[in-house]
């Protein structure tokens, strides 16, 4: 057992007071429903220490009544941790040099470490289709790129004139996973992420 912060912008608001979390499990039971978070100083980055029980891979709703705004991440939880080192080679630094600018659009306290854990995320993921992660750094690196850029994107709000360029730039990277899997023999037709829609 241990507590973990889990972070998300809120469209770059600040001072919003009813900013909730709601929070599921790989096996979709609700964990934690409609709790409060806390605002980090006046950034609008909010977030909620979440103390789990049994490492997982979750999936956490931020919303706000006051944008009518919901934005979503999967964390892993006692499974990639800010100490976790990827076992492919990947590194943070390798998705900041493919996501550019996109990279400045996470709360830069946690940086790292958010592309860390999701780096953790996408080996998981080419697990789940390749039986393993040895020979796939490539396909590793670019599902990287576009779970950071999805992280980005849910924080993004539509006043912004970023949500296109993200939508494109994430697919972008998609595509670029399903080309380097089926040249290495692999089926990609069931890896394709329900992303959920940005209000």
């Amino acid at each position: 057992m241990a507590t973990e912060r889990i972070y998300q912008s809120i469209r770059g608001e600040t001072g919003l007071s009813d900013v909730i979390i709601t929070i599921y499990n790989s096996l979709g039971t609700e964990v934690i429903t409609d709790a409060s978070c806390t605002e980090l100083g006046s950034t609008g980055i909010y977030y909620y220490d979440y103390t789990w029980t049994s490492g997982d891979k979750y999936l956490a709703l931020f919303s706000t009544s006051t944008l009518n705004y919901q934005a979503n991440q999967v964390v892993q939880l006692g499974i990639y941790t800010s100490d976790y080192v990827p076992t492919t080679g990947v590194t943070y630094l390798d998705v900041k040099y493919d996501v550019g600018e996109v990279y400045n659009m996470i709360d830069i306290a946690t940086t790292s470490t958010v592309i860390t854990q999701l780096i953790g995320t996408a080996e998981e993921d080419i697990k789940l289709i390749t039986a393993t992660t040895t020979g796939y750094k490539q396909a590793i690196r670019y599902l990287s790129d576009a779970y950071v850029v999805q992280h980005a994107l849910s924080g993004a709000g539509p006043e912004s004139g970023t949500e296109p360029k993200l939508i494109n730039m994430r697919d972008d990277f998609m595509k670029r996973v399903e080309i380097t899997l089926k040249r290495q023999g692999k089926d990609y037709n069931n890896m394709v992420p329900a992303w959920v829609q940005i209000n």
